[in-house]
């Protein structure tokens, strides 16, 4: 855009719509880039699962088989298996 129609359009917008400048700015960008004035839900960055869904599978397929395993067993059974070393209340939130 122009600078002479940007000029404009900062006339128009802001005082119609009680918005500062900056937001005008904004979401003429937003609609550019994404075709909506707001830009779509990100993720936020967090920390990577230490129990993946195939590790969580093989949990339950375990626990199917032995039912009456502790929970120290089934750390055990990880670090064995997939060289992983989770506390207890990991596995128990994963459960």
């Amino acid at each position: 855009m122009e600078v002479g129609a940007e000029e404009s359009l900062l006339r128009h917008c802001v005082p119609r719509f009680a918005c500062s400048s900056r937001s005008v700015k904004a979401i003429r960008s937003n609609i550019r880039a994404f075709g909506t004035p707001k830009a779509p839900f990100t993720a936020l960055a967090s920390r990577p699962r230490a129990i993946t869904p195939v590790i969580s599978d093989a949990l339950k397929e375990l626990l199917l088989e032995n039912p009456d395993r502790h929970l120290d067993e089934l750390a055990a059974f990880l670090q064995d298996e997939f060289e992983l070393a989770v506390s207890n209340s990991t596995i128990s939130r994963a459960l």
